[in-house]
């Protein structure tokens, strides 16, 4: 046995009756009808009534469906049918109170009226007051009456021995497509009262919640719950006998389903893993949050059902954590039959019993409620928070409230009553305090009338959309809400995001916008903090049960969106920072989005925390903070409202933080550290360094270690010394120009406290002996090289430095030789060039003019090539050389052009064959080591060709298209003051450039000319050459010549 069937076995223990249950009629069973179109006579539902006349049939009864099993007559005329049809059956009881509780369940499309022996004992859709046979029912049947409607009678409901039941089912109108009839009665020997209206729930907050239901009879109220469908551990109960039953839950964990079963103290009346609720998360926890709302959806057709299923097959079964309703959920007049029949029955009830559900009154609901003095059906069916039972300031009121969800704010508002949208009043002064109090960082705003419309309403011209739009939408602007939903036209109508419009249609233009997109992912609205969070939309969807016709100025200039033949729902999800309503159709089959849009908060400033010092002593005053925006707080150790203490922090590294909220939302926040300093720091230590010096010396460095409580230091040197480096770092370098026997530098610590007592070291001078080094100075990896001091009579020992990558017998430091003059040296794979000193004292090794020697893997470069820089093509055993460079271990020659090295290219001397075809070239070396060498040194080497022959130069060309002798000609050669060119053009004309260089290969002169082919000869006055020889360059249009001429003056 689980533990629910425990409870219930103990806590429902069932009274024994002496009759077992009964069936009194079943479905299908016999009946009598009338279906002649007109009332039988006025008595015709009394026992004495003669319906020996009555046609006799089986249930089911009706026209139209294709179930019924004894059709009825409707008349002759389809368009015009009977609207009412008259049901009679007699059934015998010999005592009545035989049975505890008689369960009547009617089938009826559309409506029906049910009698016991004449009285009235059920009303199902149909209007209150008398009825006559042409009464229509009160709206169309939307299951076409394959649900039940039910109700319990008792036995002063009958008679001992006969009795008559009697129903009269009416049509919505005479040209109905269908209509059904059938009823059962059942007896029972134990009295279990029947849920008439299914469980709803109510004012759900984090750790309670409302559960309503109605009883067919009064009774006893009671609710088992807890986390389990198979272990509810935890009870509530009402001893009152009701039939509307309320009762509250409460000490519930926050963001927690539980599952319920409902009671009457005796029996279980609902209650399987089909009765659950989740409670709401914690107020302000950021929880994702998803809302179904709909509006003006109590038509009681099927279109609401489809609005309904529709949504439910787009929402794919994921969680729905509240139902808002918009108003004029029940039309017409929002009575409790309406309700029941256009919202409980047949709507909503496997919702309501999941789902925490929220409304606001529309025009409809205040036909018979009053929002003053809170009467009337709306009243009596809905509780709302109006003590603040669910966050919010409280109201007093159930007809204009709010409450918190997560970190939303919802404010439902009644729009309907004209008193109550006037400046003063008592719902928009609480209106200010409760929107200015909350710290939710989402509001939702929920009443009926829509403020911008130009769908059935005209918001121009209608006096509660007027005062809405005059004086609560400044409310909702200067506080920043998100989103207002509202109902009340049957379009949908999704406005801008936009702020400021508070004028007619008229008035609306592009300053009132804040964004005019449609403000669909991934580009949606922005609230910014840097913008004062502005912006809103106002969606009105009173289009989920009924569509009317649009008005003329159709549609209002504010919207963005917008339909007027479309039947639809919201759904709004918030998670984080992003809200999102979506617009969903009712295509059941295929449910459609027609319109989408998200709100992101984004929290965009930057607080900027300023302290303005990083350290302090623990003796300081106390420290000034500013921060900015203004608004925040500051906080840390030591920290007093603005101020920071230093005493009271302590010695040590503090954190202060700068903390900016505001009411939308926005937490950021700056920090900043500041350092206590305990006092003066200690002395410095251990100086290191160069305490013997050889002056003249360069580069001298002492050091300390670094201390804890130390910011910097302060050097200071005797005369002699000159402080080369910063004297504020642990290291200081020095030079030593004056010879002195002694010197001395202190060293002192400082903090933000003061400075520390100082430390001193002395330094001490030696002499330097006169020492020269030598060797060679090309070394390579894998060689051993000797290097030699001079002989100096008084010294006995030498201190020798290597660079980086030489070793000195065998060492990479500074080695100390006795009655030795030499050191054996080698260097590693990575060296390319370095140095070795010598010294008579190490602290000389420092001095100025130390001894030293380069080394290089790399020869010295060799010096200036000897030998002709100009020859003629075809000379042979030309000789070049170079003086011979020291370590070098050979040489490497090249030459380029058409020259030859005959002989000695290992050399410091070649000799080189020049071809014939030499036309110009070069002559290079390099020295060479084991294992390097040095760069190259070259030599140009030009040629020219000079053949006298009847005072012309022959050509070299460049232009090989030319083979011809004779295309240029120049004379006399050589050359006197004035130099002819005689040109063998192939065109009439081309442009002659004329270049003369001297054997450098500087331009000494440039001439251009437009020449034709009858006048080819150009004549140049060359008498400012000096005598030598020049290269000679002509260029026409298409080709180029090269030749050489002797210039030769006059002695």
């Amino acid at each position: 046995m689980t533990t629910k069937q425990f409870l219930l076995a103990f806590l429902f223990c069932l009274p024994l009756f002496s009759k077992a249950d009964t069936t009194l009629v079943s479905f299908n069973d016999a009946w009598k009808y009338f279906d002649n179109g007109y009332l039988p006579a006025t008595n015709w539902n009394q026992i004495m009534y003669n319906d020996s006349a009555w046609a006799i049939g089986n249930g089911e009864f009706g026209y139209g469906d294709g179930d019924e099993t004894t059709v009825v007559s409707y008349g002759g005329d389809p368009n015009n049918k009977f609207v009412t049809t008259y049901f009679r059956k007699t059934i015998s009881l010999n005592n009545p109170y035989d049975f505890a509780s008689y369960h009547l369940d009617l089938k009826r499309d559309d409506g029906a009226i049910v009698y016991i022996n004449g009285t009235e004992v059920f009303r199902s859709n149909m209007t209150s007051g008398s009825v006559g046979f042409n009464t229509p029912a009160y709206s169309d049947c939307v299951d076409d009456g394959m649900a039940l409607q039910s109700i319990v009678l008792v036995p002063a409901d009958f008679l001992a021995g006969v009795n008559v039941i009697a129903v009269e089912v009416h049509q919505i109108n005479n040209v109905s497509s269908d209509l059904s009839f059938d009823l059962q009665l059942n007896a029972y020997n134990n009295f279990v009262p029947q849920l008439l209206r299914q469980p709803y729930l109510q004012m759900v907050a984090d750790s309670a919640i409302t559960i309503r239901w109605r009883t067919n009879v009064s009774c006893q109220t009671a609710v088992l719950y807890g986390n389990d469908p198979d272990s509810l551990n935890f009870s509530v109960s009402d001893s009152a006998n009701v039939i509307d039953h309320e009762i509250r839950l409460t000490g519930l964990s926050p963001d927690t389903r539980y599952f319920y079963a409902l009671g009457d103290g005796t029996n279980v009346l609902q209650g399987d893993s089909n009765n659950y609720f989740k409670t709401a998360p914690v107020k302000g926890m950021p929880k994702p949050v998803r809302i179904w709302s709909m509006g003006d959806t109590g038509i009681n057709t099927i279109d609401q059902n489809n609005v309904r299923d529709a949504f439910l097959n787009y929402n794919d079964s994921l969680p729905i954590d509240l139902l808002y309703m918009l108003g004029d959920n029940a039309y017409y007049s929002g009575t409790d039959q309406e309700y029941q029949d256009a919202f409980f029955q047949n709507h909503y009830e496997d919702i309501l019993k999941n789902i925490p559900v929220f409304s606001v009154a529309g025009n409809h609901e205040n036909y018979t409620a009053n929002a003053i003095t809170q009467t009337g059906p709306y009243y009596d069916i809905f509780t709302f928070p109006k003590n603040g039972e669910c966050g919010g300031v409280p109201s007093g009121s159930e007809a204009y409230y709010s409450f918190d969800y997560s970190n939303i704010h919802f404010i439902a508002l009644e729009t309907n009553t004209l008193s109550l949208l006037q400046p003063g009043s008592d719902m928009l002064n609480w209106l200010q305090s409760d929107i200015a109090a909350t710290q939710q960082k989402w509001k939702i705003v929920v009443f009926h009338n829509s403020p911008y419309t130009k769908g059935g309403h005209n918001s121009d011209t209608e006096t509660d959309l007027i005062l809405i739009r005059q004086n609560i939408m400044p409310i909702l602007d200067q506080h920043k809400v998100d989103l207002v939903l509202c109902g009340h036209n049957h379009v949908y109508e999704r406005s801008y995001f936009m702020d400021g419009h508070y004028g007619l249609s008229s008035t609306f233009d592009s300053t009132m916008v804040v964004d005019s997109s449609f403000g669909e992912l991934p580009q949606p609205y922005l609230k910014k903090s840097s913008k004062n969070y502005k912006g809103l939309v106002v969606v009105q969807a009173g289009c989920s049960g009924v569509l009317d016709p649009i008005g003329p100025q159709w549609p209002h200039p504010a919207m963005k969106r917008y339909y007027d033949q479309e039947l639809g729902s919201l759904l709004i999800e918030i998670e984080t920072d992003t809200l999102t309503v979506t617009f969903v159709d009712n295509n059941v089959s295929s449910p459609q989005v027609l319109d989408e849009f998200s709100v992101v908060k984004e929290c965009n400033v930057v607080p900027q925390l300023t302290v303005p010092v990083a350290k302090v002593c623990v003796t300081d005053d106390p420290v000034q903070l500013s921060a900015t925006p203004i608004g925040g707080f500051f906080s840390g150790l030591g920290v007093v409202d603005t101020v920071f203490n230093p005493t009271v922090a302590g010695q040590g590294i503090h954190t202060i933080a700068y903390t900016y909220n505001d009411i939308y939302g926005c937490h950021v926040t700056d920090t900043k550290t500041i350092e206590v300093v305990g006092g003066v720091p200690s002395q410095p230590f251990g100086i290191v360094g160069s305490i013997l010096v050889c002056p003249p010396s360069n580069n001298e460095v002492l050091s300390i270690q670094s201390l804890p409580d130390a910011d910097s230091y302060i050097w200071s040197a005797s005369a002699g010394v000159n402080l080369t480096s910063s004297n504020t770092d642990t290291l200081i370098k020095f030079d030593i120009n004056t010879v002195l026997p002694q010197y001395n530098i202190s060293v002192s610590a400082l903090n933000i406290c003061g400075s520390s007592i100082p430390s001193l070291v002395n330094i001490t001078s030696v002499k330097s002996f006169p020492v020269s080094l030598t060797g060679n100075s090309v070394i390579c990896p894998g060689d051993t090289s000797v290097y030699t001091v001079n002989v100096f009579n008084s010294l006995s020992s030498y201190w020798w430095q290597p660079s980086e990558h030489v070793f000195l017998n065998g060492q990479s430091d500074i080695i100390n030789t006795f009655n030795t003059l030499h050191v054996n040296a080698s260097v590693d794979s990575s060296f390319t060039e370095g140095k070795i000193c010598v010294a008579s004292k190490e602290a000389c090794l420092r001095n100025n003019a130390v001894s030293f020697i380069d080394l290089s893997t790399k020869p010295p470069v060799p010096g200036v090539i000897s030998g002709p820089a100009a020859v003629l093509g075809g000379s042979n055993g030309v000789v070049y050389s170079i003086v011979p460079v020291s370590g070098a271990t050979g040489y490497f020659w090249t030459v380029t052009g058409d020259a030859i090295l005959t002989a000695g290219q290992f050399g410091n001397s070649v000799t080189v064959d020049f071809l014939p075809s030499f036309t110009g070239g070069y002559v290079g070396v390099k020295s060479q080591s084991n294992c390097d060498e040095s760069i190259e040194v070259s030599k140009r080497i030009k040629t020219y060709i000079i053949q006298v022959s009847q005072n012309t130069v022959s050509q070299t060309r460049i232009a090989n298209e030319y083979n011809q002798d004779k295309i240029v000609s120049v004379y006399p050669n050589p050359i006197g003051n004035e130099m002819h060119v005689k040109l063998l053009l192939q065109d009439a004309s081309s442009n002659v450039l004329v270049v003369l260089k001297d054997v450098a290969g500087k331009e000494v002169g440039k001439w251009s000319k437009k020449v034709f082919s009858d006048e080819d000869d150009i004549t140049l006055n060359v008498s400012g050459l000096s005598s030598g020889v020049y290269f000679l360059c002509v260029t026409t249009d298409n080709m180029q010549w090269n030749g050489v001429v002797v210039k030769q003056n006059d002695h």
